[in-house]
């Protein structure tokens, strides 16, 4: 399979479920870096842990993205994480 996003990092929201992780788990699958972004935690876990078990490289971050602080750190974690965006 062609990887159409290797070497791409992408920052998914609302990745613990629905469209969001399905949204994920394809970018993962088409080999970018995943951090998925939510409020919450064992959903975004569960997500990574698919990612991983795919073989894919996944982060998550806890984070209400209506909110600007949260947005912002939300971004720099995964920055920091990945080494960019």
């Amino acid at each position: 399979m062609e990887m159409k996003l290797r070497g791409k990092i992408a920052l998914i929201t609302g990745g613990g479920t629905g469209i969001g992780r399905a949204t994920a788990l394809l970018f993962a699958e088409e080999g970018a870096t995943v951090t998925v972004a939510g409020r919450r935690e064992d959903k975004l876990i569960e997500t990574v842990k698919r990612i991983q078990q795919r073989g894919g490289e996944a982060h998550f971050v806890v984070g209400d993205i209506s909110k600007v602080g949260h947005i912002e750190r939300v971004i720099k974690q995964t920055t920091d994480k990945c080494g960019g965006l």
